[in-house]
């Protein structure tokens, strides 16, 4: 897989420079493979694969900065469905993009990359810029006065620099607060450019930092920009995806497309079955064997619709799902969700590899960019856009139907929310509930939180859950590496085109009462590609996912979870409740009803604190 690194120091520092050099030798005996893409005064990148799939490097004309990743155009109308330009970068390009100070990068192009410019002027600077939705991550961290930017924390480690150690309020808001906390370093060493955001290194100041949000989703849903028709919101929606998606299919001639008959992976579907480069596209469907769901009929239905002939069906077995599996995972700067890679992206990654493909194409983050995770907000979104008039009345009915809840309870507490705004203690039921393992102590020190802890909203002074629960994974640290492989390997590249810049910018500035479209989840979407779709698929308004899978493999593999989490740095820090655990997980409580996904992302925790808590990270083959 695409990896990178980058010094920078400043070279009028005599210290710095003999510690950049250090580097630099380090890298050649610790890190075989990676080639110098930029090596100037004060700046040396250095990089690995960027043959083996979509991520390469790109330096700048004047060697004025390089690009890591990949980069399109993004200037077009959002009624085309043309494929994307490549970035040229030429001398024209680089110096509009340098003279906004890498502002262009996000307005004008979109991608997957992370940017690091140059500016040779006094006082001399590095500007290091993420791109909104890619999952390249950077990270960085200091040694000897030399900053040291990465996308992987085992080529730090090959490098010897530090020894990691963890932050421990970044464990207590991820076990207390039951959601993603990208606020808190996970690593008292280590911090992340976050996506959208540019940092700016003064090398001639002791490499003083300076952090900038670039992009942030609030301003794409502002009333002013709102795409209230729905017609030219359905036209422009179905445009941009499939642009988007032909844009990313034209760099593989051969793609698995995990197809699970649900609308959003049908939708793409149906953008590659007339992508411009016709790639060679494998269809594969995980199915339960006797469940009384029926993953395989509708899939089936998606399949023939877009022509794929080749079709993949796996059986989920689930006294095959071991969960000790997690025991072989690798260091990562913070807790991943192990269960997601052991149940599909290894499997995924398996099954593309049998038939030579290179990427892995999803329609994952359909249910938050086409505002299905979003639904009970929909509400709250009409009121700040078109303030309290009839039609509030019949949205709110369709959305008490939808959720099954009464009109007056929809109502009641969007017009509270309206009135005197939202706060965290809005999402406290939620958390209640989804935290029974957790001990008293760690949830009352959880509730205190003002503020949602993500850059993009931790400034303000409410919480804007209708703008949250739209962002999906784009919340969470980016993740292009298998937590379970050998780095060194090539791996498919696993691609969700509905998690794009240019789709997740589009869907924002429809309201979530225009994607509510006829009163039905993602209704827009539907509209947009009904011809594209087969109706059977577009008319069905229920997940068909077999239930208490999770919980299932929970129960078979209880001991393991008791074993590990009981005797686990969690549980010994007084983050869990011991009794808690050792009940629900007795032998005589099989029918006991339980939130089993609390226990993963717990174990996710546990598996990542093994490799920092109490001993040196052990050093991994480069």
């Amino acid at each position: 897989m695409f990896r990178y690194l980058a010094f920078i120091w400043n070279p009028r520092d005599g210290l710095q420079n003999g510690a950049a050099r250090n580097l630099r030798n380090r890298a050649e005996t610790s890190l075989p493979g990676f080639e110098v893409d930029l090596s100037e005064n004060g700046i040396h990148v250095i990089s690995r694969g960027s043959a083996e799939n979509m991520h390469g490097t790109r330096v700048l004309p004047v060697k004025t900065g390089v690009v890591l990743g990949y980069l399109y155009r993004s200037q077009k109308t959002p009624e085309e469905d043309t494929t994307y330009r490549t970035a040229s970068l030429n001398a024209e390009e680089s110096h509009c993009i340098l003279k906004s100070k890498g502002r262009l990068l996000i307005s004008d192009y979109w991608g997957d990359y992370v940017a690091l410019l140059f500016d040779d002027h006094t006082p001399r600077t590095v500007r290091i810029i993420k791109d909104p939705t890619g999952d390249l991550p950077c990270f960085f961290t200091t040694w000897q006065g030399v900053f040291v930017a990465f996308s992987l924390l085992e080529d730090c480690i090959n490098l010897d620099l530090v020894r990691f150690s963890v932050n421990w309020d970044y464990v207590a808001y991820r076990v207390g607060g039951g959601y993603h906390d990208s606020e808190h370093d996970s690593l008292n060493e280590v911090s992340q450019v976050h996506r959208g955001e540019c940092l700016q290194i003064d090398i001639d100041s002791a490499n003083r930092l300076t952090r900038t949000l670039y992009w942030i989703p609030g301003p794409f849903t502002d009333s002013a920009d709102a795409i209230e028709d729905w017609r030219v919101a359905a036209t422009n929606l179905r445009a941009t995806v499939r642009a988007v998606t032909h844009t990313l299919a034209s760099c593989h001639s051969g793609i698995l497309l995990r197809l699970s008959g649900g609308l959003d992976s049908s939708i793409i579907a149906s953008c590659l079955a007339d992508a411009p480069t016709r790639p060679i596209v494998t269809a594969f469907t995980s199915f339960v064997p006797g469940g009384n769901s029926g993953e395989l009929r509708w899939a089936h239905l998606a399949a023939q619709r877009a022509a794929i002939a080749d079709h993949i069906e796996r059986p989920i077995e689930k006294a095959g799902i071991r969960l000790d599996g997690i025991l072989r995972t690798r260091p990562f700067v913070s807790a991943v969700s192990l269960l997601a890679y052991l149940q599909s992206h290894l499997i995924d990654c398996r099954a593309a590899r049998s038939r030579g493909h290179s990427a892995v194409f999803t329609g994952d983050g359909g249910d938050s960019t086409f505002g299905s995770e979003a639904l009970s907000w929909t509400v709250d979104d009409y009121l700040r856009c078109r303030g309290l008039s009839l039609g509030v009345l019949p949205l709110a009915a369709n959305v008490a139907l939808c959720r099954d809840r009464l009109l007056w309870t929809v109502l009641a507490g969007a017009l509270r929310r309206w009135c005197f705004g939202t706060r965290m203690r809005d999402f406290r039921d939620t958390l209640v509930g989804a935290a029974t393992l957790v001990s008293k102590e760690t949830r009352e020190a959880a509730f205190k939180a003002q503020s949602y802890p993500h850059p993009w909203f931790s400034q303000l002074d409410h919480v804007p859950w209708s703008t949250i629960w739209r962002m999906g994974n784009l919340l969470s640290t980016p993740s292009l590496y298998d937590p379970f492989s050998d780095p060194t390997e090539v791996h498919p590249l696993r691609i969700a085109p509905l998690y794009s810049q240019p789709v997740i910018e589009l869907a924002l500035r429809i309201p979530l009462y225009v994607h509510f479209l006829d009163g039905h989840d993602r209704g827009l979407a539907r509209r947009a590609f009904a011809n594209n779709i087969p109706d059977e698929i577009g008319r069905r308004r229920w997940k068909d996912r077999s239930p208490g899978i999770t919980e299932e493999v929970t129960l078979l593999n209880r001991n393991f979870i008791r074993d590990t989490l009981v005797g686990g740095t969690l549980v010994k820090a007084g983050f869990l409740d011991k009794g808690a655990i050792e009940t629900t997980l007795r032998g005589d409580s099989t029918n006991d009803q339980f939130f089993a996904a609390e226990f993963y992302t717990y174990l996710d925790l546990e598996m990542w604190l093994r490799h920092f808590d109490g001993s040196q990270v052990g050093r991994f083959a480069a």
